[in-house]
Parts: structure tokens; C-alpha cells; sequence
């Protein structure tokens, strides 16, 4: 993945946390404390994108039958697990 940016402006709705691009899809992340739903942010940001990858990482797990198909959702402590093992 390539970083584009962080709090990227999307006017009207918003900043997105953090912008990357994979191949020629854009990727948006978005950070959330607790476990507060990313779905809204998401899609919103997503209109602005041609078939983006939406990511929403959250400090604590969000309950399943908020999780829609076309996010991926991820809990800091596992990317960061995942990244110290990259690291390695």
C-alpha cells in the first residue's frame, strides 16, 4: 500500500484519517475510540471514490450485527500485533 494522506478533506462530509492507495484502488481508514461504529463515515467517504477499500479500526470490538459485508474491520491491538510481527 501507498500513503496518500492523513485527515484528508472530503468536502462536506468530512476528513478521513488516514488515505492509501493499493494498485489503483483507493483505501480509507477510518479510527474510531471504543468501540463507536465507522460504518456511517465510511460509506459517505466511500461515494467520493471509485470502489475503495473501506477499513474501519476501532480501539475495542464492535458488535457483528453492526458489521456490514464491505468493510473490513480490524481492533488496534491486533494491527498493532500485526505490525510488530512484520517488524521482525
Amino acid at each position: 500500500m501507498e500513503f496518500v494522506g492523513k485527515e484528508v478533506l472530503v468536502k462536506g462530509i468530512g476528513r478521513i484519517d488516514i488515505l492509501a492507495k493499493k494498485d489503483n484502488r483507493y483505501v480509507i481508514m477510518e479510527l474510531k475510540s471504543g468501540s463507536k461504529n465507522p460504518n456511517t463515515q465510511l460509506l459517505a467517504y466511500a461515494n467520493h471514490y471509485d470502489d475503495p477499500i473501506l477499513i474501519g479500526i476501532t480501539e475495542k470490538e464492535i458488535n457483528d450485527s453492526q458489521k456490514l459485508n464491505n468493510i473490513e474491520y480490524l481492533i488496534f491491538d491486533e494491527l498493532k500485533r500485526r505490525v510488530d510481527i512484520w517488524l521482525i
